[in-house]
């Protein structure tokens, strides 16, 4: 327990902050917002290269404004862009594209990065790491990944004696190494998984975002289940306050269905997603009227655009500020989510919380659901919000009947949605260190 007035000193390593338009990356600035700050003083130590100055307003209703040390290093295939603009103006490369000398840097440079790309950061952030603590004395260091690199400035400050908690994003090398979209490179995987193997082991304390991921990290790494515990993304409630009450981002005739999906993960195998859209051309001649999908960041149907006068229509909206993402669940009917990676072995990964999905509960409504039934898929039961499609290459053909049913029905527990907003994982997250320190 923390001794009454005492106020800890936390350095929290992180790549992005302020982070990008990718809810995933709002960790830090969410669980800092509602952190009490008079028990816990935090200082970040973050990038150079990926700041960018319209991710600064995310800072601007933080109270106290954070403390944000900045250290160098572009990833390691940027580092061929200036050597290529001087190598195009005198005619050795071309402006546009890539030609075959680069093609084969690129994947060469790539190849030997270790941890990864963003190792050149990951070094100067430690050494800056070690300069600041000599100047502040930080009680605890707090690395989050990705990038893996990340945790290189917490190897260094365990070595000074500096208590370490130790933060996966999701599942790190165990889980890229596997993956059919994972990074290869000539260290291989054991190398890969020794180094998650030595942060898991030198950290105090482990967080990562599922139960399923923290039983793989005991299982795999021998870890005392006593220093893992799962803490997830969440939502923040300040958003919904006017939910509901905005004006709709698109035009609806009546009678239409729209459904939505949003983020930048989009992982169905093609025999679902012509399960959706079948699924959408079958609802439109139930309800005789149009089913538009909308999508907001990834361009989900790109290739896949249904056929015109099947009933189906799709929109793609690009990109939007977070902000604005709440409008769009207000104003569609359900939402859709596809939780499917595949892996070498050809199953789906498993313990993957996408990062919309807290917003998807908090609004109330049914979701057409892809993928296993896991963790997000346990989260989303619990909230009565599922209509599953089926897993990695078995899709469901659900009656329209029933699927407009449960659409009408809504969730029907949306109160438990409440139980994952930020500032209960605040709240976790501050026991989390009084249990490491004190």
């Amino acid at each position: 327990m923390r001794p009454a007035g005492k106020t800890t000193r936390l350095l929290w390593v992180t790549y992005d902050f302020p982070p990008r338009q990718a809810a995933g990356a709002f960790r830090p600035v969410k669980l800092y917002k509602y952190l009490d700050k008079s028990r816990l003083s935090i200082d970040f130590l973050t990038s150079r290269a990926e700041s960018f100055a319209s991710g600064e307003q995310l800072l601007e209703d933080l109270e106290p404004a954070p403390t944000v040390w900045r250290a160098g290093g572009l990833p390691l295939d940027r580092l061929f862009e200036k050597p290529k603009r001087v190598l195009a103006r005198v005619g050795l490369a071309r402006a546009e594209g890539r030609s075959l000398w680069e093609r084969i840097a690129y994947r060469v440079v790539l190849a030997c990065a270790f941890p990864d790309k963003h190792a050149w950061w990951g070094l100067r952030a430690a050494v800056r790491a070690v300069m600041l603590h000599a100047r502040r004395r930080f009680d605890a260091v707090y690395t989050t990944s990705h990038p893996e690199s990340a945790h290189l400035p917490g190897l260094l400050l365990k070595r000074l004696g500096v208590p370490w908690i130790v933060d996966y994003r999701y599942g790190g090398p165990l889980w890229t190494t596997t993956l059919t979209v994972g990074r290869r490179s000539v260290w291989g995987a054991a190398r890969e998984i020794a180094y998650q193997r030595r942060v898991l082991e030198r950290a105090d304390f482990v967080i990562v975002q599922s139960d399923t991921i923290r039983n793989d990290f005991i299982a795999r790494f021998g870890l005392a289940p006593e220093r893992i515990v799962a803490l997830p993304n969440g939502y923040d409630e300040e958003g919904f306050r006017e939910y509901g009450t905005q004006q709709a981002p698109f035009a609806r005739a009546p009678g239409e269905l729209h459904l939505l999906h949003v983020g930048g993960d989009w992982y169905p195998d093609a025999g679902h997603v012509a399960n959706l859209l079948d699924l959408c051309r079958r609802l439109a001649a139930d309800i005789g009227a149009d089913v538009v999908i909308h999508a907001v960041g990834v361009d989900i149907l790109r290739d896949d655009l249904p056929p015109p006068g099947s009933g189906c229509r799709y929109v793609h909206h690009g990109h939007r500020p977070h902000r604005e993402v709440i409008g769009y669940l207000a104003a569609c009917d359900a939402f859709i989510l596809s939780t499917m990676a595949d892996t070498d072995s050809g199953r789906s990964i498993t313990g993957f919380l996408p990062a919309k999905l807290w917003e998807y509960l908090r609004a109330g409504k049914a979701i057409l659901w892809m993928g296993p039934q896991d963790d997000a898929w346990r989260y989303a039961e619990e909230c009565g919000a599922v209509i599953y499609l089926g897993s990695l290459g078995s899709p469901r053909v659900l009656p329209a009947t029933e699927v407009r049913a449960a659409i009408a029905a809504g969730a029907r527990n949306q109160q438990r949605a409440h139980e994952h907003d930020w500032r209960s994982r605040a709240a976790a997250f501050d026991d989390i260190v009084a249990r490491v320190l004190f």
